[in-house]
């Protein structure tokens, strides 16, 4: 299981704080306070949602792997999969790391932390891709 370290949680404190602040400053500029307002009226939504979904991978996906199977937690809890169920880990650009699996969409999860090694290496044995750029 890959556990994040304390720079993944100040990551997720630091997304959460993301989060809160511009909540404010979009609260804020819909009332018409500050001279900024077009700016976090336009741009404040979608940063909320990133800094949301980043938090999310951060602080919540979890990755557990054996020699039969994968399990990942995610919004809906620990989900199994068989290791014939399992395509490939792959990085999308903006997206972050994503489980592929044959019969789910690609689903997130935070691939760096104590243990990253040894999962890894275990999708390497199963002759699964995991390529992390």
């Amino acid at each position: 299981m890959i556990k994040p370290g304390l720079m993944s949680w100040a990551m997720a404190a630091f997304c959460l704080l993301g989060v809160i602040g511009l909540n404010g400053l979009v609260f804020n500029a819909a009332r018409g306070i500050g001279d900024d307002r077009t700016f976090f009226l336009l741009l404040g939504p979608p940063f909320i949602i990133l800094f949301a979904y980043a938090g999310y991978v951060i602080a919540w996906t979890r990755v557990r792997v054996n020699g039969t199977h994968v399990e990942l937690r995610g919004i809906q809890g620990w989900t199994v999969f068989e290791w014939t169920d399992i395509k490939s880990v792959q990085t999308h650009w903006i997206l972050g790391t994503r489980l592929h699996t044959q019969n789910t969409s690609p689903l997130p999860f935070w691939p760096y932390g104590y243990g990253a090694a040894e999962v890894r290496n275990l999708f390497i044995e199963a002759e699964k891709p995991y390529e992390l750029t």
